[in-house]
């Protein structure tokens, strides 16, 4: 789909990805590829226990081969359970969303705060580069049938607030076929993400044996 109003880059691929632990510290999901040994903690909140918390990520990228900032939804019922340390502040410097649910599930809300602070700051943002205007240029957002996606309540407030975002849906059941987020990107994402956490995990339980916990 591409004519006069709708460049190819300006199409979005998006996948929701839940179920991640949030006993990870954000700055090794941002890549850091070792702990300081300075970092070693004397307990470690929530590891090896029952009651381990988890967060969602959502993960989107654009045709061009941008990759979009994620959005990562914490359990709660206050905004006191989103992360407000040096590395939470550092990923939000980078555009990443950090915000919460009462079950860190996606829902209307979350939704709705992902397309203002994350798809419609990237628009702006490719618009520039392509030397468009973005306040009339139309883009895709690719997703799949879940049933926030298609409620009126979203598709309502999705054209009576962003009407130059256009939704196509992935078809039911074909999500693992169709859907280029789940296909290409949560494979790479989860495979980093568990790199990630065994290393953070295996330091700290060293950390831990060289303080005599």
């Amino acid at each position: 789909m591409r004519d006069s109003r709708q460049p190819l880059d300006s199409t979005i691929a998006h996948t929701v990805i839940q179920g991640l632990s949030q006993m990870l510290p954000l700055s090794s999901l941002r890549g850091a590829q070792r702990v300081d040994s300075s970092a070693c903690r004397e307990d470690v909140k929530s590891l090896g226990k029952d009651d381990k918390s988890q967060i969602t990520c959502t993960v989107s990228s654009a045709a061009s081969g941008d990759l979009l900032p994620p959005q990562l939804i914490f359990q709660g019922k206050t905004t006191v359970v989103v992360p407000k340390d040096p590395g939470a502040v550092a990923a939000r410097a980078k555009g990443w969303h950090l915000t919460m649910s009462s079950n860190h599930w996606s829902n209307q809300q979350t939704m709705r705060e992902f397309i203002d602070q994350v798809i419609v700051p990237w628009h702006a943002k490719e618009c520039e580069e392509l030397g468009r205007v973005s306040s009339s240029q139309h883009y895709i957002w690719n997703i799949d049938c879940w049933k926030v996606h298609i409620s009126e309540e979203f598709r309502g407030w999705l054209k009576e607030n962003h009407p130059l975002l256009h939704l196509v849906f992935v078809p039911a059941k074909c999500t693992n076929k169709l859907q280029v987020a789940d296909v290409v990107l949560q494979r790479p994402f989860k495979h980093r993400f568990r790199t990630q956490f065994n290393l953070w995990q295996s330091q700290q339980v060293a950390c831990q044996v060289l303080n005599g916990v």
